[in-house]
């Protein structure tokens, strides 16, 4: 992405309602689009985006600068709504943090976000992964509600969102 134009800009360009999410166009600058018409299209991963001077920007990034005037390292939806940009769903945060707030994946077989079945133990192991990548081993156990009771555990300790392993 481009460098984002400033506050000051963005504010002449655009109104945001923060209870909605709704960002809608101040200016027309062409005849495709007129005051008032909500702003953003669905990229292909449910994220809404525009153009700007003809550079591509996210709407959850342009209202984040428009409210605080601040470019984070990620902007985390709360809700996992990608096209919810209301103020409330909205969190700035850095990449690692962000991952503190995932879907459960679709390839996970035991319904809880990182617990699994140790084929070769025949018992239940539960980890958790930090900054995306460094996975802490939590130990291994007879069921699966004792893994889950330690991996939920672990999810405090480490201020994972309370929604992450959920599902939409």
């Amino acid at each position: 992405m481009s460098k984002m134009p400033s506050q000051e800009e963005l504010n002449r360009l655009f109104s945001y309602d923060p209870s909605t999410g709704i960002l809608t166009r101040k200016i027309s600058r062409t005849n495709n689009v007129a005051v008032g018409d909500p702003v953003g299209s669905n990229n292909g991963n449910g994220y809404l985006r525009t153009s700007i001077y003809k550079k591509d920007f996210y709407v959850h990034r342009i209202v984040w600068k428009m409210i605080y005037n601040l470019e984070p390292d990620a902007i985390d939806h709360g809700n996992h709504k990608k096209s919810d940009n209301r103020l409330a769903n909205l969190s700035g945060s850095t990449h690692g943090d962000n991952h503190k707030n995932i879907l459960l994946k679709a390839n996970n077989t035991s319904g809880i976000c990182g617990v699994f079945f140790h084929k070769k133990a025949r018992k239940w192991q539960a980890s958790i992964k930090l900054n995306g990548s460094k996975s802490i081993y939590l130990g291994i156990y007879d069921t699966i509600f004792e893994a889950a009771a330690v991996r939920i555990k672990a999810n405090y300790k480490y201020n994972f969102h309370s929604n992450h392993g959920k599902t939409l």
